[in-house]
């Protein structure tokens, strides 16, 4: 259906290996039960095969985020469009900009731990079609999330999401009725997904103003990225800004004072792309 997330074009079965060259490509076959890192104080555990949780990230300087991935009152519908703006830059800048801004630019600010595991299959099943696949834990509450990779409107990249809330942490084939397992298991065998990384990112978020009510939230992530074992692979830090609903022309133009007044430049890559190259895999190229 338009305008829904996209579902695969043609699946193609068998054992496709990933496109990792030199570098070290997932085990085929169901991998070995393991646990999923805890966030916001433990109180997210959980199983996941292929791969073992490590201790928490030491506590990072603040830095923005916005709440739980969502834009404000779009949470209680399962799908629907995230428009934001993802750039590299210095953090401490940004900080520094937001203290001088006043309140009459913005708002209240929160801090939160997230921990998300992507999945993919052997044959990269879900890149191929267009989305990603994560199951999320922050602060007691775990979602899992299916993603397009979406198109660019100027600088704003424009994404379809479709979430279900889960009621501990689950790979997909455990996963209960609803409609991102539907639409999941409509495009790959469930049980040919396996974790591919585990993003963890400390997330301080501030809520913008514009004309006297808040039209986007600004994050500074510092996101540190694991391999299924559990090892470190590396990190980076993302500034980003999310429009809230109705408010997309508003959030545009604070996107690019932030820009312009914080000398930041526009992201590489989304964060799935910047964690795969981490951890050493390859996928398809994007359409």
């Amino acid at each position: 259906m338009a305008g829904r997330i996209p579902l695969v074009r043609e699946h193609q079965p068998g054992p496709q290996p990933y496109r990792s060259g030199p570098r070290r490509p997932l085990t085929s076959g169901r991998p070995a039960t393991a646990t999923i890192p805890p966030a916001c104080g433990g109180g997210c555990a959980g199983k996941f095969p292929g791969g073992r949780g490590t201790e928490p990230l030491p506590a990072p300087e603040p830095t923005d985020r916005y709440p739980e991935g969502v834009a404000e009152g779009a949470a209680e519908q399962p799908e629907f469009t995230e428009r934001e703006w993802q750039f590299e830059g210095d953090a401490a800048r940004v900080r520094r900009w937001l203290a001088d801004a006043g309140g009459h630019l913005v708002g209240t600010a929160s801090e939160e731990e997230i921990v998300d595991t992507y999945f993919e299959t052997p044959n990269w099943g879900l890149t191929r079609s267009g989305f990603t696949c994560r199951v999320r834990a922050s602060c007691g509450r775990i979602v899992a999330t299916l993603k397009s990779f979406g198109r660019r409107e100027g600088d704003a990249l424009v994404r379809r999401e479709l979430e279900q809330p889960l009621p501990e942490p689950l790979p997909p084939w455990e996963w209960p009725p609803g409609p991102a397992r539907s639409a999941l298991a409509a495009s790959v065998p469930l049980h040919a997904l396996r974790p591919i990384f585990v993003l963890r990112t400390r997330r301080l978020s501030y809520r913008l103003i514009g004309g006297g009510t808040p039209v986007a939230i600004l994050s500074l992530d510092r996101c540190a990225v694991e391999a299924p074992d559990g090892g470190l692979r590396g990190s980076f830090e993302r500034v980003e800004l999310e429009a809230l609903p109705g408010a997309e022309e508003a959030a545009a133009e604070l996107a690019r004072l932030v820009a312009e007044e914080c000398g930041l430049w526009p992201a590489s890559g989304s964060k799935f792309v910047s964690a795969v190259q981490l951890v050493g895999l390859e996928p398809p190229a994007l359409g």
